[in-house]
């Protein structure tokens, strides 16, 4: 992963089972509402690299992380199904 331009964050998805970052950067500052329905987006067109497309997807109770940049790692955002310890 390469630094990106400030403010922007890599997405990394987790869903079915499946892991993959989308194409691109994202504003660091969107909203929750906004990453997931950039999300779904992908999932649905299938531009999720290792992730097939998803046809029926479902975003709900998933928990949208971020966490800033940090020396050599660039800043992330993780949306993930949300786990039983938080």
């Amino acid at each position: 992963m390469e630094i990106t331009a400030v403010n922007t964050a890599f997405v990394n998805v987790t869903y079915n089972g499946y892991n993959g970052n989308l194409e691109g950067a994202v504003n660091y500052d969107a909203s929750s509402d906004d990453i997931k329905n950039w999300v779904k987006e992908a999932l649905r067109t299938g531009t999720v690299p290792g992730i097939p497309v998803q046809t029926e997807i479902d975003l709900t109770d998933f928990t949208i992380d971020k966490f800033a940049a940090d020396g050599n790692l660039p800043a992330r955002i993780f949306c993930r199904p949300k786990a039983t310890f938080g």
